[in-house]
């Protein structure tokens, strides 16, 4: 009730506006202008509509660039901008986003408003100051290419000393203070990390496992800050409020009590931009209740996320701003059609729902994963994560004041962990997660079903629409075409994916120093191949770049058994993989044999007993179907390919060579590559890797064989069929058109 259309229209024109104007920048004062005019022409609610769009139009157009364009990698730039949120430990060493103000390279200097990683090295933790000043290289992680559009990582300026940094605007003292209180026990700790991660945004040091339980349940959004922070806390000041001050004055300033609490803490977390549309919506609505009137929570939305995007147009770019805008348009949906006639338990499953439904067209086109429990999963998750909001937030402010007295109580956040180390040691499932390639069209209608069956529950023609759409959704698959292998674009790492119909394997599964690259990486990819269960995964050698997916991957997917040449020593990503729930693990050796489908593996190396480090224990297999060969080398250099000439000179021949360690120069000898004499050539290797590979010498030896030559790093993903009598197919759909 009292919802005015004009309201809202207006500030969907200046979303709608800018939107348009980040695809038409340069003919966005024509455009403008010509609304502008139209406005004056026309009625006073039209006016008001096009005069927005407009707005939005001009929002973009008057701003500077929000990307860096033509510079050069090769050379050095300085940056001045502001740190937008905490530091955090990588592989590199430290890393933080920044907004640029200005950049310079040579004689051109630019104002911009772009946004990229500043990476410093060392292990000592940064200064605290947000202002930046820095010399250092761009730097660019090309997004992989796996049928899918490929999104590019984030831009970096890589600082080589911490001398070429400087850093201003140091932060009030007691500010800082909360801010690196117990990071030191984070490290060590589940509980003291989740607390960190839940009052201060600081992810850095939870355990990958803990956040791919968050992940696969569905659960991610309890670890962004975001509205659901903001509410905990002002529902805690609520309460303050009416115990304290609620008492006097007639009760209007119990209102005081959570606006300071909201204000506070985005302070503490910094203006994200989730909470703080959370926070504004919050004072709009305790500014209504305090003169006595009904808060008008469209409108609030509206006019709020209308005015972050006239500020900052690239939040319409923003995956984290795209959820919160669309959950809470879910929620409020929600509440409006079921008013107050529900029960409390029904209304919180109808809510929880309805804000995975609305978010549905983001998520699922971004991260190829459907959480069917998730609605359900919130219902204990979110009220147990207020509890830990709240512990955590008592426990950080203890250990600002006094780290001793901190470690006596951390049995308590410690305890906040724990149901969340529960999920991690439980087995992938379709109860968990189900990979799935839906576009943004199938989301959209997903959601869409899913909101008319929650909007008119006893409509069984809904319902039968809204299931039929899932299935042929989760059912859809690629083309069957016979027995099939595809390399992944992984960059610098190695997957390849052995399949016949509904039996498959991943051999090898890239990987990243931090970060879920399974979640990110390979679940899209399998998904867009229709692969939702491995009969096993194999794991070559424990290199990062092979073995970190298949430890995330593992979360995600069922997977029966890890197969892998015993004896490796026992890294952290081994002992990760052979301690997940439900994976069996068998020892594979040279001579040993299996089926997947109509494909026969048979292990070349290693030699049955031999132990020890180094690529040239990593395992070879051969694989063939219907007459075509493949040879899939690991990363196995000149020792290892000598070894393979003196024992298994005869079963080297293949018609297609994966070729050893990416292309480098210690590996694909001549004497190895005349007894493989193959056909196909596949290179995994990352775009502009810093190892150089593959080397020119490789290509080289491989273009004299007549070897037809495709790489991962130029086509994207590779993909072979092997038809009847061998007849081959090969797709590259992930190479640029």
């Amino acid at each position: 009730k009292g919802v005015r259309p004009d309201v809202v229209l207006s500030g969907g024109a200046v979303i709608a506006g800018a939107a348009l104007a980040l695809g038409t920048t340069d003919s966005a004062p024509l455009l403008a202008v010509g609304l502008l005019g139209a406005a004056l022409a026309l009625g006073t609610r039209a006016r008001l509509a096009l005069a927005a769009l407009a707005i939005g139009l001009l929002s973009v157009w008057t701003r500077p660039p929000a990307e860096l364009r033509g510079f050069d990698s090769d050379l050095v730039v300085a940056v001045e901008g502001r740190r937008l949120a905490p530091w955090r430990r990588d592989a590199f060493g430290w890393s933080a986003p920044i907004r640029l103000h200005r950049i310079s390279q040579g004689r051109r200097v630019e104002a911009t408003r772009a946004k990229l990683w500043l990476a410093l090295g060392g292990p000592e933790r940064p200064p605290a100051g947000r202002r930046v000043r820095a010399r250092g290289y761009l730097a660019r992680r090309s997004g992989v290419r796996n049928g899918g559009r490929a999104v590019p990582a984030p831009m970096r300026l890589r600082v080589k000393s911490r001398r070429l940094a400087r850093f201003a605007g140091a932060e009030v003292r007691w500010l800082a203070a909360l801010r690196s209180a117990g990071l030191e026990r984070a490290e060590r700790s589940d509980g003291a990390a989740l607390a960190r991660a839940l009052v201060l945004g600081d992810r850095s040091a939870l355990r990958p496992g803990l956040v791919r339980s968050f992940r696969r349940a569905g659960l991610g959004h309890l670890l962004a800050l975001s509205g659901l922070h903001v509410g905990i806390l002002a529902a805690l000041g609520l309460w303050l409020g009416r115990a304290g001050l609620g008492c006097w004055a007639g009760g209007r300033w119990q209102w005081l009590v959570p606006a300071l609490a909201s204000i506070v803490f985005v302070v503490v977390a910094g203006p994200r931009p989730a909470v703080l549309r959370a926070t504004l919506m919050a004072l709009l609505a305790w500014a209504a209740l305090a003169r006595g009137s009904p808060p008008l929570s469209w409108h609030a939305l509206g006019l709020i996320v209308a005015g972050m995007v006239a500020g900052e147009p690239e939040l319409l770019r923003d995956l984290g701003f795209q959820l919160t805008v669309a959950a809470t348009a879910g929620i409020l949906w929600q509440a409006r059609i079921a008013g107050a006639r529900q029960r409390p338990l029904v209304g919180a499953l109808r809510v929880s729902l309805a804000a995975q439904l609305w978010t549905l067209p983001w998520t699922l086109p971004a991260f190829h994963l459907l959480t069917p429990g998730a609605w359900i999963h919130n219902l204990w998750a979110v009220p147990w994560t207020a509890v830990c909001l709240l512990a955590g937030l008592l426990w950080i402010g203890l250990a600002a004041l006094s780290p001793a007295a901190a470690r006596s109580v951390e049995v308590v956040v410690d305890v906040g962990a724990a149901p969340f180390r529960w999920i991690s040691r439980l087995p992938a499932g379709p109860w968990w997660s189900v990979p799935l390639a839906a576009g943004r069209a199938e989301a959209v209608a997903l959601a869409l079903a899913g909101s008319l069956i929650l909007r008119w529950p006893r409509r069984g023609l809904l319902w039968v629409a809204g299931l039929g759409l899932l299935a042929g959704v989760v059912d859809r698959g690629p083309e069957a075409a016979g027995p099939e292998l595809v390399m992944l674009d992984v960059g610098q790492g190695e997957a390849l994916v052995v399949r016949d119909g509904g039996a498959a394997v991943l051999i090898d599964g890239g990987g990243w120093a931090r970060g879920d690259f399974g979640g990110r990486v390979l679940v899209p990819a399998l998904a867009r191949l229709g692969v939702r269960r491995l009969r096993a995964v194999v794991l070559t050698h424990p290199d990062l770049d092979h073995c970190g997916g298949l430890a995330d991957l593992v979360a995600y997917l069922p997977v029966a058994e890890l197969w892998t040449p015993a004896g490796w020593p026992p890294d952290r990503c081994v002992l990760e993989l052979l301690t997940s729930p439900r994976l069996g693990w068998r020892p594979i050796w040279a001579g040993w044999s299996g089926r997947i489908g109509r494909w026969r593996l048979r292990a070349l190396s290693p030699r049955a007993g031999r132990r020890g480090r180094g690529n040239d224990r990593s395992l070879v297999l051969s694989a063939k179907s219907r007459g075509f060969t493949a040879l899939l080398t690991g990363d196995v250099e000149s020792g290892a390919e000598r070894a393979l000439l003196t024992a298994s000179r005869g079963a080297l021949l293949a018609d297609l060579l994966k070729v050893p360690h990416h292309g480098s120069r210690t590996s694909t000898g001549e004497a190895f590559l005349e007894a493989v004499s193959p056909r196909l050539a596949w290179i995994s290797a990352g775009r502009s890797n810093r190892y150089g590979h593959p080397h020119p010498a490789v290509i080289a030896r491989l273009s004299a064989k007549g070897a037809r030559i495709l790489r991962t790093d130029r086509d994207g993903q590779l993909r072979l069929w092997v038809g009847a009598k061998g007849a081959l197919r090969i797709s590259l759909p992930g190479a640029p058109r």
